[in-house]
């Protein structure tokens, strides 16, 4: 079957509060002014419906154990047999990190670039990446690769961003070698080199990253850094379909409409483009509201087929800014809206449609709704 594969650019990947203490003593863990009232605190603050188990690592965390902190962190930062309280997650996972527990420094690390109930701060985020990777974590070793390749919280350093993740990917890091890939496959701090972002792909799609699974459908199809493929390309691209990656999905129906036109391979390639619109992908939102006005693969419904040309239209896809122009002109999906079709068109001439013959077609259509 015919595969038609269109490159896309790739980023990196690259995540009511219950008081006890406020503070936190010299050894990390947290104390009540009074620490005489620790156990009346303790007690007072115990609610119906903790397990047993939280129970007793909040009182081991109290104590200064540092897995029952890490624990107690957890606890609270996933409203696991607790309420979800990111000031709390922070206090325990603080504590046990200030211990340098290699997790809990991992998590501290993820909430300050993350900004998960804190504020955002990438110095302190690489702070505790280093002390996690230092002590043998080749997922912090991956995140400080990040932020030394987008220059967040340190210098923008593509030589060390290289060098941590080899380190990370060597060690078995999914993300390392998802980074690692996206670096030898563009060739930033490195020369570009198709055979070994092939090599770190696979072995981050083989531990199920899905966006490296589509990148290895993409260099099985076109023969880069291996031996062409189209049955491997093929499988990677379902395989990255099927654990939900966007650009797969629409990858796949774009595949599908485009090799058949019977009915049930039009209705699989809708099915495609809806998994991949209902998480925002643009150009499937186009195709998929395209097929809703025609009544390809599934039911004729405009409603439907405004929603989403809309959409693609509001984010910028050309083509769906000159179809939802030619509707407010012709008052399809019972819609007329001349100045909108000015405004979407005046969009299209200035980006163009990809060809001069249809460029002209969209020019001379706003000259003639603005002399109307």
């Amino acid at each position: 079957m015919t595969r038609i594969i269109v490159l896309f650019a790739i980023c990196f990947l690259a995540v009511s509060d219950i008081r006890v203490f406020g503070q936190f003593s010299a050894d990390g863990a947290p104390y009540n002014d009074d620490e005489e009232k620790s156990g009346a605190v303790y007690s007072e603050v115990v609610q119906t419906g903790w397990s047993e188990t939280f129970r007793e690592n909040l009182k081991k965390a109290m104590s200064g154990d540092v897995e029952a902190q890490y624990e107690t962190g957890m606890a609270y930062k996933y409203g696991i047999d607790v309420e979800r309280s990111s000031s709390e997650a922070f206090k325990w996972l603080k504590a046990a990190a200030l211990k340098e527990h290699v997790q809990a420094c991992v998590e501290l690390g993820d909430m300050f670039e993350d900004s998960s109930g804190i504020e955002r701060n990438y110095e302190e985020a690489f702070k505790w990446y280093k002390i996690a990777a230092d002590k043998g974590s080749a997922y912090a070793t991956a995140c400080m690769a990040r932020l030394y390749y987008f220059g967040l919280g340190v210098r923008q350093d593509f030589q060390k961003a290289l060098m941590y993740n080899k380190i990370a990917a060597e060690n078995g890091d999914k993300y390392g070698q998802q980074a690692l890939a996206v670096m030898y496959y563009v060739g930033d701090g490195t020369k570009q080199d198709y055979a070994a972002a092939a090599k770190w792909f696979a072995k981050a799609a083989e531990q199920g990253i899905a966006s490296s699974q589509y990148w290895l459908s993409i260099m099985y199809f076109n023969g880069y850094g291996v031996k062409e493929d189209v049955s491997k390309a093929s499988d990677y691209l379902y395989r990255s379909a099927n654990n939900g990656y966007a650009d797969a999905q629409y990858r796949a129906g774009y595949t599908i409409e485009y090799s058949y036109d019977d009915d049930d391979s039009m209705r699989t390639a809708a099915k495609w483009y809806e998994k991949a619109a209902s998480q925002g992908h643009v150009d499937a939102s186009f195709k998929l509201g395209k097929m809703y006005c025609e009544g390809r693969g599934v039911r004729q419904d405009y409603g439907e087929c405004l929603k989403w040309i809309e959409f693609a239209a509001d984010n910028e896809n050309t083509e769906a800014q000159y179809m939802l122009a030619l509707m407010y002109v012709s008052g399809t999906a019972g819609v007329s809206n001349r100045k909108e079709a000015i405004r979407l068109l005046e969009q299209v001439v200035e980006t163009g449609l990809g060809s001069d013959a249809r460029d002209r077609e969209a020019s001379d259509l706003l000259e003639s709704l603005k002399n109307r």
